[in-house]
């Protein structure tokens, strides 16, 4: 799922471009990703291409961080590759809970996979099949508690229930919700234009999705549920050159 969806998040991304001004003058995302997986593989202490393409996918869970994407496509194009080892380095300790993680994701999406379709979808994309090879490697050695045999039927519910999800989201996109919310009765799914996984440097995230999340846990009730602010949020200015690049600094 990783690939499929970080593949559909980039196109996204290429799209935007496209149709920005200042990005499609700068940048051509498709020729330099085509110029990337054959040139930045001969350069010295160059990661491993499938690794390449993890981390640019990682940074696509944030606006924050996809916003640098063309920027570091076309440096790493020509063989620079400091602005992506300048984005993608470890910054202090890692904040994830990677035990927790491992037990979910074990027990459930790898155990429950066929492995071998899934890799072979991966495959044909960009992003190939080096997360998946890598969860299974992780959870060979880590124990896998059993799931009950309803496990995957679909939940049914009258609960009020709100959904958000970023439309550029590179690992669990707005289908996914739309799949979730097809089951249940009082439900509502909002897509932020433009944002990933997690919605840093998106705007109007104080004026409008903040008061829009409260205001649903206040009320409880879609009957005065006004989502209509959120087609004006924005993703942050793709970044266009080092003047800009505070956050690949920080």
């Amino acid at each position: 799922m990783h690939a499929l969806a970080g593949e559909r998040a980039l196109n996204l991304l290429i799209d935007r471009c496209q149709t920005d001004l200042a990005c499609s003058n700068s940048f051509d995302p498709g020729e330099d990703i085509e110029r990337v997986r054959t040139e930045v593989g001969k350069l010295e202490g160059a990661p491993p291409l499938e690794i390449f393409f993890e981390k640019l996918r990682s940074l696509m869970y944030s606006p924050t961080g996809a916003r640098m994407v063309p920027y570091i496509l076309s440096r790493a194009a020509t063989g620079d590759l400091e602005p992506f080892y300048q984005a993608t380095r470890p910054r202090g300790p890692s904040p994830y809970a990677d035990g927790m993680f491992l037990s979910v994701i074990c027990s459930e999406g790898m155990a429950l996979m066929d492995l071998a379709a899934a890799r072979q979808s991966a495959n044909a994309t960009l992003f190939g099949d080096y997360r998946l090879r890598r969860q299974a490697e992780a959870c060979s050695n880590w124990p896998v508690s059993p799931l009950d045999d309803d496990f995957l039927d679909p939940v049914k519910s009258d609960i009020p229930l709100l959904f958000i999800s970023g439309e550029w989201d590179p690992v669990t996109p707005p289908e996914l919700a739309d799949q979730v919310v097809s089951n249940l009765t009082n439900a509502k799914h909002v897509i932020i234009p433009g944002s990933g996984h997690i919605f840093d440097g998106m705007s109007g995230i104080e004026t409008c999705l903040d008061p829009l999340v409260l205001g649903f846990f206040e009320t409880a009730t879609f009957a005065t549920f006004d989502d209509s602010c959120v087609a004006k949020m924005e993703p942050p200015e793709f970044l266009i050159n080092l003047r800009d690049a505070v956050d690949i600094e920080n």
